[in-house]
């Protein structure tokens, strides 16, 4: 929830350069960087109806100081095409093979993978389809691995059951309040009343083709998790009503090496919630796991 008016320092952020990834459908995803080009690059990738924009507290602190950062919006989101078939959102060979193009356009080499929310199936998309060779750690944010499944309904919170249907509704004002009200519930601790309206206008500004269709997918990366050997990060809000604990948990099952942060107090965005300590936790994962990639 919003508590006071305050402008952010990421508001006058801007990209070192936007390019334009074609994917093997040929939809075109809008792609930015930012940070230094000579460094280890980091790539974000961003939730369900939400946008590059999701990162934002992201691409102007330390990690940008510091490293090569890339964000994209998903297709059907943001400054992306928006494809008017569900079928277009359908196939998990599809979403990596979206991330893949964007990794090409970009020209990275061995980046680090950051998925949040859905975006962490996405990432597992990619993962599946293209393997981890050119990878150099992921790091998961409140993600889900899996959708439409048995093991799905333990994922989704209270929140996510009672108000992720509504945000695709036929009915224009039923949509609108059910973005709202999922907007609402995305975070915990208090955010200033513009980067909450930033929150919603994200939601808004994706297609409602793409968001019923993203959440009526079936995929399940339990196998893709426990074949990675890449270092993984899991980083998960206690209080998160979207995606629960279960998520991250099950996760480390599937890939005992990986290591959890929870965040005390956090909802589903804990690096919008507690930005300074989520880019100090990932810039030393970064380090520790990125050299390879210089």
């Amino acid at each position: 929830m919003p508590d006071t008016i305050a402008r952010a320092p990421w508001r006058s952020a801007v990209p070192t350069a936007r390019l334009v990834a074609t994917s093997s459908d040929g939809t075109r995803l809008a792609v930015q960087t930012w940070g230094r080009d000579d460094a280890p690059a980091i790539l974000l990738v961003h939730a369900w109806a939400n946008s590059h924009l999701g990162w934002a507290p992201q691409l102007v602190g330390r990690l940008a100081r510091e490293f090569r950062l890339v964000t994209f919006d998903w297709r059907g989101h943001g400054q992306s095409d928006h494809p008017l078939e569900p079928a277009a959102y359908a196939e998990s060979r599809q979403w990596g093979d979206d991330v893949a193009a964007v990794i090409a356009a970009a020209g990275l080499v061995r980046p680090t993978l950051v998925g949040w929310s859905v975006g962490g199936i996405v990432v597992l998309d990619y993962l599946r389809a293209h393997g981890a060779g050119n990878v150099a750690a992921v790091h998961f944010v409140a993600a889900g691995n899996t959708l439409g499944t048995e093991r799905a309904a333990g994922h989704f919170g209270a929140a996510a059951a009672e108000h992720a249907a509504s945000a695709f509704a036929p009915d224009l004002r039923a949509q609108l309040l059910g973005v709202l009200r999922l907007q609402q519930a995305l975070v915990h601790r208090d955010l200033p009343i513009e980067d909450f309206g930033e929150l919603v206008m994200q939601a808004v500004a994706s297609s409602p083709v793409a968001r019923a269709a993203v959440l009526s997918r079936i995929v399940d990366h339990e196998e893709t998790l426990r074949g990675l050997t890449v270092p993984i990060l899991l980083a998960h809000g206690t209080a998160d009503g979207i995606i629960t604990r279960i998520a991250s948990d099950q996760a480390r099952e599937y890939a005992p090496h990986a290591a959890l942060s929870l965040y005390d107090g956090a909802g589903h965005a804990p690096h919008l919630e507690d930005p300074d300590r989520f880019d100090d936790e990932l810039a030393a994962f970064v380090r520790a796991h990125a050299t390879a990639a210089r």
